[in-house]
């Protein structure tokens, strides 16, 4: 009885799966499930194509900027090469121009004063000796004493220039322990970078010995003429004097 009844029950399962209604439902239930996979695949496609074009969009963004970099930094590497020719082309304009001047000049560096640059007129005043590379100590001893090592420490220290006119500085010019006086107008001007720190003194002088010399010797000839024309007032007084008696 019971292998019966369970032969009944499986062929009314069957009979109700095969059934018209039973196949119409499960297609429904199959059409669902696969509208819904497609909605989720349309999203998630959807989705997917947003964010590739975000990171497309992302990555030309990106490939601009470093186009832009690139630009900038090779207009800033021109520019800069510009620059440099430029201070270059200066810098060479200035130091013809200093090399020819119509002046003693030189440049110091330092605080132990070292020369740097010396013009020939420079070197011409302190009787041909080249002095670039050495300092001042060094290059002309003979000041040692004098009273110009004080003022340049001074001027670097104070960053304050310093001039004068027919300053005597007696130099060994032959190089033979002979000192010469040499009369300069003369000036210490410190050289300052962008902070305003003194690096260095600019020595601009000019060598005036044969006007003070001249002057000296007319000042000279000027108060023997005055000595003489006392000594000749005081002989006619001698002389009148006793006429003047008669």
């Amino acid at each position: 009885m019971t292998d019966h009844g369970n032969v009944g029950s499986d062929t009314f399962a069957t009979a109700a799966v095969s059934s018209p209604l039973g196949e119409v439902a499960l297609l429904r239930s199959q059409v669902a499930a696969l509208e819904q996979l497609l909605d989720v695949h349309e999203r998630t496609s959807v989705e997917q194509a947003l964010r590739l074009e975000q990171t497309l969009r992302e990555r030309e963004e990106l490939l601009a900027r470093e186009r832009e970099a690139r630009e900038a930094l090779v207009e800033t590497q021109a520019a800069r090469d510009r620059a440099y020719a430029q201070a270059k082309a200066e810098r060479q304009r200035l130091y013809e121009i200093f090399m020819q001047a119509p002046a003693a000049i030189a440049v110091l560096e330092g605080p132990e004063h070292l020369f740097v640059v010396a013009n020939p007129l420079y070197v011409e005043l302190v009787g041909g000796r080249q002095v670039t590379g050495l300092v001042v100590r060094e290059a002309l001893p003979e000041i040692e004493g004098q009273g110009f090592l004080d003022l340049l420490d001074n001027v670097y220290r104070s960053g304050e220039p310093y001039a004068a006119n027919e300053m005597l500085v007696r130099l060994d010019r032959d190089q033979d322990g002979v000192l010469e006086d040499v009369f300069v107008d003369f000036v210490y001007q410190p050289m300052k970078t962008d902070s305003g720190e003194t690096f260095g003194i600019m020595v601009h002088a000019v060598d005036v010995t044969d006007q003070v010399l001249a002057r000296r010797e007319v000042e000279q000839k000027a108060e023997e003429l005055a000595r003489l024309s006392r000594d000749l007032e005081r002989s006619n007084e001698l002389f009148i004097l006793p006429l003047r008696a008669i």
